[in-house]
């Protein structure tokens, strides 16, 4: 197997899981709008779901789950009642930007010729 093969199925399995994409775009725009340079923008799971609508709880549950598990993204939990859990980009999420942005721009070109 070549390595461009290899690293194609390496990508694919940490970002190209059903609503992955999504969540991570979400994640880099709140990201981007931070004012703290130095930490990226949390958002918590309503949030997101308020953000991606057509994404079911369970199934955010799911690749939030698993972007934490590669991660791609931190959870951090409050320990207030009831409980707070804010989702945000890891350091190697963020490395991940310029990617999820030129794969939207091709998308958005791809579907509109």
């Amino acid at each position: 197997m070549s390595q461009l093969i290899s690293s194609a199925i390496d990508a694919e399995r940490l970002i190209g899981g059903k609503w992955k994409m999504a969540i991570l775009a979400a994640l880099i725009e709140a990201h981007e709008t931070s004012t703290d340079s130095d930490q990226s923008a949390a958002l918590r799971f309503n949030e997101l779901k308020r953000l991606i609508p057509e994404l079911t709880q369970r199934m955010l549950s799911i690749q939030l789950k698993s972007l934490e598990a590669d991660g791609l993204i931190e959870r951090k939990v409050f320990a207030v009642v009831p409980p707070k859990v804010e989702y945000r980009l890891s350091e190697k999420g963020v490395k991940l930007n310029p990617l999820i942005k030129q794969l939207g721009a091709w998308a958005a070109g791809v579907s509109h010729s």
